[in-house]
This record gives structure tokens, sequence and C-alpha cells, in this order.
């Protein structure tokens, strides 16, 4: 009986605490809003976790430098192309060549000649009188013009082994000199012999015309002086 009253009294005990509600119940946040707190806590801390790793990353891209294009092949070689041209033409420009001044204001080609040997000089007669326009020019070998044509042809300054025809821009030796003369004389048939020769192997010509040249003087005999210079012709030599 007392047990049966005790437990009477403990039920309407608990009865009454599960009915009475705490004062700051209220302010208490529900399951829900726990839930929903919950929920966007987290991607909180992740926004404010990664933030400064954007940032970081921000920094570093505009630290970069800025890229590069690649230059293209075909560009690049006529870019390539044309700087060299024009490097080579301001060199040629800029370095004056032994004997610029000989063709500053007169573009004819001179011939070089052995100005001691009486077969060159007969061959300069020859090339006066079968070149009425005076297309040609000459100049002994042992002058100072002469001296100075062999070295911007590329030979020593003392070689009178060949005859030279020597242009602004380029020079001719040996068989191809004499060829290259014939070719600008008046006649058409000199002309022609001289088109016809340069068909010829160059070494085969080459072995006729330094046999002749080695033995020219044998040939013809020298003089003591170099051809002497009438009024007529003066203006077609320079020396």
């Amino acid at each position: 009986m007392a047990l049966s009253t005790s437990l009477v009294r403990t039920g309407a005990i608990l009865s009454k605490l599960s009915s009475t509600r705490h004062p700051d119940a209220e302010s208490l946040p529900k399951a829900a809003d726990l839930t929903f707190q919950g929920s966007w806590t987290k991607p909180a801390l992740q926004r404010q976790t990664l933030a400064p790793r954007v940032s970081l990353a921000q920094n570093q891209v505009t630290q970069l430098p800025e890229p590069v294009t690649p230059t293209r092949g075909p560009a690049h070689r006529s870019t390539r192309d044309s700087s060299s041209k024009g490097s080579a033409s301001d060199q040629e420009t800029a370095e004056a060549r032994p004997g610029d001044e000989l063709f500053a204001t007169d573009k004819r080609p001179i011939v070089l000649f052995d100005g001691i040997c009486n077969m060159c000089n007969e061959g300069v007669n020859f090339m006066l009188d079968n070149d009425p326009k005076g297309k040609l020019r000459y100049a002994a070998l042992q002058s100072e013009a002469g001296r100075t044509l062999l070295i911007r042809s590329g030979l020593r300054p003392d070689d009178h082994s060949s005859m030279v025809m020597v242009y602004s821009n380029r020079a001719y030796t040996h068989s191809d000199a004499i060829l290259h003369i014939a070719q600008c004389l008046q006649s058409p048939v000199y002309k022609g012999l001289g088109s016809f020769g340069l068909c010829v192997p160059e070494f085969a010509r080459d072995a006729v015309y330094s046999v002749i040249a080695a033995n020219r003087h044998k040939f013809m005999g020298v003089r003591d002086t170099c051809r002497f210079l009438d009024e007529e012709a003066m203006e077609r030599f320079v020396s």
C-alpha cells in the first residue's frame, strides 16, 4: 500500500515537471533552427578559409609577365632575309673599296694591261681602233690605278700575269677578260666570237691563254716605258 502511494506521487511530480516550461524556453533554438544554422555554418567557414587562397592566386596571376606571341617561321625568315640584305647593303656602302673613286662618275669598265709588254700594247691599239664609242677605259698594271684595281679584284698589286677587265662590281681575268672585251667591241664579228668563246670550257681556254701570257715577252719583246698616251686617247686612260 505504501509502495503504490509512492508511485502515484512520483508520477504526479513527473507530470507536473513535464507541463512546466522553462522561463527561457522561448529564447532557446528549436531543432529546425539548429538544423538550419548547422547547415550554413560549414559553408560560412569554408568561405572564410578559401578567401585568402583566392586572393593569393589573384595576386600571383597579376604578377605573371605578359604572354609572348611566338614568331612564325615564314615571317621570321622574311624578316631575317630583309634584315640581312639591308645589313649587306649598309656594309657595302659604309666600307669603301679600293678604286671606288674611279667609278664614282664614270661607270665604264677598265682594262688592265701590262704597260711594258709590246703584245699587250698592240692589243690596246686594236681595242682603241675597234671601240670608236669609247666603251672601254684602260690602265697599265704598273700604274697607281692599276695596282689599286688589282687589289679591288682580289689580286696582288704586283701580279702582272693576266689582263684584267674591271667593272664597278666585278672583274674578269685570263680568257674571261679577253672574251668580255671582245663583246664590247663594235664589230658584230668580235661580239660573236666573244659569246662563242665563253661557251668553251674555261679550263681549256685558260690553258691556251696561260701559255701565250707566259711567253708574251719572248714573242714580241718588251719596252722600257709604258705606252705613250696620245692626246686623242688621253681621256680613256686612267693612271
